[in-house]
């Protein structure tokens, strides 16, 4: 079916119109604290990439306290790069019990990994209260995504586990053994770069990762 091209940019802003609705009808109360250590009550929408659409007021606290209690009346849409945001703090309905989140976004994102002779990508990313990712080596056995397990990071420093313990997991990553790898690094250049080392059997191996 070819169709006329009113009606393909009709069909866009249609959908377009939907993706829209759907951002601002699910938005959640929070307050910021960015990097200059102020804060501000906001409404966050969506995550795109490492940047963050909120709505937020003119006007910035030096204390969470003051921001909770703002009663600021004018808003405006910003997207704030995720390396501005120390923590957000998401708020109940009631704007009364507060749920911390300490979610390091500059920390998160995509990186281009190379560990020992292997290259491939690694994925850190956030979701209720916890950090995700995985690694992925094309050239290696099925070049599956390995989901990485006992993620840390604090203090600029990141420690997780790659392994495979079970066959299914064998089988599912083309793996002809098992394995555990416990990796540790410091990030560097704002945290852009990481390199560290990881346990490789009985030895220790290089890594380093850089964010794309």
């Amino acid at each position: 079916m070819n169709l006329s091209k009113s009606t393909k940019i009709a069909i866009i802003i249609f959908f377009f119109f939907i993706f829209v609705i759907t951002i601002m009808t699910s938005s959640k109360n929070v307050i910021v604290k960015d990097n200059n250590n102020l804060f501000f009550k906001a409404n966050l929408y969506t995550k795109i990439s490492n940047k963050i659409l909120f709505s937020i007021p003119k006007t910035k606290y030096n204390t969470y306290r003051k921001a909770l209690n703002s009663t600021a009346t004018k808003y405006s849409l910003n997207f704030i790069n995720t390396n501005n945001v120390k923590i957000i703090y998401f708020l109940d309905e009631k704007n009364k019990t507060i749920k911390i989140t300490n979610i390091p976004f500059k920390y998160l994102g995509q990186y281009k990994i190379k560990a020992s002779t292997h290259k491939g990508i690694l994925k850190l990313w956030s979701k209720k209260n916890r950090i995700y990712g995985y690694i992925q080596f094309p050239n290696w056995a099925k070049g599956k995504k390995e989901y990485l397990k006992k993620i840390k990071i604090y203090n600029n420093t990141i420690e997780f586990t790659r392994s495979a313990k079970s066959l299914k997991e064998l089988r599912r990553i083309g793996a002809t053994s098992y394995f555990e790898q416990n990796f540790k690094g410091q990030y560097y250049r704002d945290c852009k770069k990481i390199k560290g080392s990881f346990s490789n059997k009985n030895a220790k191996s290089s890594w380093e990762a850089h964010k794309y």
